[in-house]
């Protein structure tokens, strides 16, 4: 599913955040090595994103943050394992530092047992993935189901539920049902307009 950034809504102004919301946050500080990018929207807004793809933190001052996050994949087993549980919106943050947690990719388990774990910043988190896509299931478009975000600015594929081998790192991918294997790691990225972006 193809999902439009809140922010192209014309319900926000780059200097104050959403109507009737608040300002947006900070971001004053990072742990964790998250990778950075800038770029400038249809809209003319220029923005800042922050992604992890291990576990760190990040220090904001209290308001508004764009944030995408999707948990580990569910593991393959018999049936293709679940694509990550997502998180994706503007969410408001207190002023402190907030750890950041990328949920881990359930290991392929012949018990059923395993779950993607989830990611999370600060209290905020995804939710865990959930094990198969159901029971039965084998049709290509009920396994080829994933989630599309574009706040890097560039539209990417999430959560891709198990379908070959292949799991795609830090996308929570689900496992492949034809070796049982785990599924991958989750993802969390923020972004704040870039007069805001100071670390």
């Amino acid at each position: 599913m193809a999902i439009s950034r809140l922010v192209s809504s014309g319900l926000y102004d780059v200097s104050t955040g959403l109507v009737g919301a608040g300002n947006w946050a900070s971001v004053t500080a990072t742990t964790g090595s998250p990778t950075t990018g800038t770029y400038t929207d249809a809209n003319g807004v220029a923005w800042k994103y922050y992604q992890w793809t291990g576990n760190g933190s990040v220090t904001l001052t209290a308001g508004l943050v764009d944030t995408f996050m999707i948990s580990g994949g569910g593991p393959g087993w018999n049936y293709p394992g679940a694509g990550g549980r997502v998180r994706d919106g503007i969410i408001i943050f207190s002023t402190g530092t907030h750890t950041v947690t990328i949920g881990t990719g359930a290991s392929g388990d012949p018990t059923g047992s395993g779950i993607g774990l989830p990611s999370s910043v600060g209290s905020i988190n995804t939710g865990s993935a959930s094990q198969f896509v159901s029971s039965g299931t084998t049709s290509t478009a009920t396994r080829n189901a994933q989630y599309t975000n574009s706040i890097t600015g560039t539209a990417l594929t999430y959560g891709r539920r198990g379908i070959d081998g292949t799991r795609r790192a830090n996308r929570g991918d689900g496992g492949w049902a034809g070796d049982n294997s785990a599924g991958s790691s989750g993802v969390v990225i923020i972004r704040v307009p870039t007069q805001f972006a100071i670390a």
